[in-house]
């Protein structure tokens, strides 16, 4: 084997490693994100009887859970609307993510503030009672 020949095959292998490389950093940047959304996705909402979580409907097919680190009593009343401002991204991948308010009618906005954000799976969407799926 020549000089020329051992360094063609430490090339190749030097780029295979690479290449394998880069593609597990992306699959392990790519598997985060499966679990994110997009605020604009957002189509509805319902919130639980103790208005300690909110079941968001994103897309025809996701419902994600929010859990509150207390009770958001603003929620369960009449004519309540959530609003989120956006705290740079448009993506919703945890907590951080959300600045959540209820406003009802045109009276002032009661902060909710959110500690948990969970992909519900299909049986667990389907093991809520239908009052609270979105």
């Amino acid at each position: 084997m020549t000089f020329r020949h051992i360094a063609s095959v430490a090339v190749a292998a030097l780029a295979i490693t690479m290449s394998v490389a880069s593609g597990a950093q992306a699959e392990s940047r790519e598997a985060p994100r499966a679990q994110c959304f997009m605020s604009r996705d957002w189509n509805n909402w319902r919130a639980s009887p103790d208005a300690r979580r909110i079941y968001l409907r994103v897309g025809p097919k996701r419902v994600y859970r929010l859990d509150l680190a207390s009770a958001c009593h603003a929620l369960r009343q009449p004519g309540a609307y959530l609003v989120n401002r956006l705290r740079g991204s448009n993506w919703i991948c945890g907590p951080q993510d959300l600045n959540l308010s209820v406003a009802v009618g045109r009276r002032f906005e009661s902060p909710c503030i959110v500690s948990g954000v969970t992909l519900l799976t299909p049986r667990e969407v389907e093991a809520l009672p239908r009052r609270l799926r979105p």
